[in-house]
């Protein structure tokens, strides 16, 4: 497999890549400002991509990545490709040639080697970001519906200053 390359068109991020041999466009599905968003919050060592879609499309996953998906539920399948296509867009991204990302023990993404990364999905959204193990040493990325926090998680996940700055703040426009 040949090098990735990267090409920028008009309004729409068009990234192409050898993937199995083949050379396959990939249309990001993603609206380049949010792209914009979230490779702003990690360093330019790490490569990032986000998809908000609906569609389902397979033809990014590995034969070893299909096989995790034998008796998977129609959510579960679109989280995991949609997820898996993040990341393997974000490997391109940083030049690296497509590889199957497999689960581990508890679901996890198991990174080919020399890689670290992360992967999040949630309501119609999923990202990935991805950098060299030799330049970042662990990363992580999380997403969540923009919806107010059930009252017992937010307890759990919040210190006392912050529970109480969300309660104050619920009804204003925060910005």
């Amino acid at each position: 497999m040949g090098k990735s390359s990267t090409k920028f068109l008009t309004n729409e991020l068009q990234t192409s890549y050898e993937s199995k041999g083949n050379f396959m466009p990939i249309n990001l599905g993603c609206d380049s400002q949010y792209q914009k968003t979230l490779s702003s919050l990690f360093s330019t060592a790490t490569a990032t991509h986000e998809i908000r879609d609906t569609s389902l499309d397979e033809s990014y996953l590995w034969p070893e990545e299909e096989k995790i998906l034998k008796s998977v539920s129609q959510k579960r399948r679109w989280d995991f490709v949609t997820g898996r296509k993040c990341a393997h867009v974000a490997m391109a991204t940083l030049g690296i040639d497509s590889a199957p990302i497999l689960s581990g023990d508890k679901n996890e993404p198991v990174w080919p080697d020399g890689l670290v990364g992360s992967i999040t999905h949630t309501s119609n959204y999923a990202a990935a970001a991805i950098a060299h193990k030799s330049k970042i040493l662990s990363l992580g990325l999380d997403a969540e519906p923009n919806e107010p926090l059930p009252h017992k998680v937010l307890s759990r996940i919040s210190n006392t200053e912050e529970f109480n700055w969300v309660q104050n703040s619920k009804g204003k426009e925060i910005s």
